[in-house]
């Protein structure tokens, strides 16, 4: 009823009757000063962050480290853990996280009303929370071995719809992209540190109600790919900033008619944008910036090409197989379905700028839809 009443005068005091003592982890228009005195008299009014579907990683029992000082990698997964078994939004308040080790985002098979959905706090000035890889963590530095500091998937190796703890698999472990639903990357930030070759910020392939958006993926001088996978089939991507790297969105294995939206790629080595999924990437409101020193092969702002099964069809060059911007297919991520229906692309209020010698604004053999799309300082 309060919520309602809220809603309807656009009184958001209203929902401080409700939410109580926990007003700190709730967005600006929802803070504490504004806490009417009500709330005195009524103090059985006040609702928990359990009442609410809300996992907070830093409290008890998971205590994440706001700080950044100490290893918070596993009480995030114990919170992301609770939260898909529970069906809660997990939340991550302002600060900033230390993590050495991949944090798995995992839902099981037939478990599709059980995602994970990460969100995190902010504040006026829109800070956000960040997950900090440290310099030279020991498993993200080897570029041939790839690995994922957030890591989206569906396992199709339990029983459903949950196994309990202990349980066998069913079936092998198998990877499955189109029973992916509603998994959330929300308004958290992740920072590379030096010396991680090897390091991707986030995998994410996800279906109907897959989404990263508004994060801020600083993959400094020396990280690998900022994003890996595409969400399309009522999925999408919006709101990424994805800075350094070799390269910032590596869409090369991706759900069918992905969309990207009001994307930001800033200074890549290698080249900002791979595509090679099934359909048309639609990406609307992207930047693409390179004005960074590199010694790599020629750069190339967006390239499109075809699934690495029927490649060899298509003369054109796709991607170098050695050197500096080398890069390998990531798994665990069959395509599973190579046809001549992959690669296309929709680019709408597009700008690609660089100053690059020889640098290509757009490389694809495959169908191309351009509308209000700019380049400068391209051959």
């Amino acid at each position: 009823i309060f919520l309602a009443i809220a809603i309807l005068s656009n009184e958001w005091n209203l929902l401080a009757l409700v939410y109580g003592e926990n007003m700190d982890s709730l967005p600006l228009q929802f803070s504490r000063s504004k806490q009417p005195d009500l709330l005195v008299s009524f103090p059985h009014l006040r609702a928990t962050d359990d009442d609410l579907g809300i996992v907070n990683v830093a409290q008890a029992p998971h205590h994440a480290d706001p700080s950044g000082k100490t290893d918070s990698t596993a009480a995030l997964q114990s919170a992301i853990e609770q939260g898909r078994v529970e069906q809660k939004t997990v939340y991550v308040p302002l600060g900033r996280y230390m993590v050495t080790d991949t944090l798995n985002c995992t839902q099981h098979r037939n478990g599709y009303f059980h995602p994970v959905v990460l969100v995190g706090g902010t504040n006026a000035e829109r800070q956000r929370p960040e997950l900090l890889l440290p310099d030279n963590s020991p498993s993200f530095m080897d570029p041939s071995h790839p690995k994922y500091v957030v890591h989206f998937w569906e396992d199709n190796s339990l029983p459903p719809p949950l196994a309990p703890s202990g349980t066998k698999f069913a079936v092998p472990p198998q990877v499955l992209t189109n029973v992916h639903y509603n998994q959330i990357f929300q308004g958290i930030d992740i920072r590379i540190g030096a010396g991680n070759h090897g390091a991707i910020g986030i995998r994410l392939r996800g279906a109907q109600g897959s989404n990263i958006e508004n994060t801020l993926i600083d993959m400094g001088k020396d990280g690998l790919v900022g994003v890996v996978g595409a969400s399309g089939s009522g999925g999408s991507h919006t709101g990424l900033t994805v800075v350094g790297g070799k390269y910032g969105l590596d869409f090369r294995m991706a759900q069918p008619a992905p969309t990207l939206a009001a994307s930001h790629l800033v200074n890549q080595t290698c080249s900002a944008l791979l595509y090679a999924g099934l359909q048309t990437l639609t990406a609307v409101g992207l930047n693409v910036e390179a004005f960074v020193e590199r010694h790599a092969p020629p750069y190339l702002g967006i390239v499109a090409s075809v699934p690495v099964e029927i490649a060899h069809k298509f003369p054109t060059p796709w991607l170098p197989t050695s050197g500096p911007c080398a890069i390998p297919m990531f798994p665990p991520d069959p395509q599973q379905e190579g046809s001549t229906i992959s690669g296309q692309l929709s680019l709408v209020d597009v700008a690609i700028d660089t100053n690059q010698p020889g640098a290509i604004a757009i490389s694809t053999p495959r169908s191309v839809y351009l509308k209000n799309v700019f380049a400068r300082g391209c051959q």
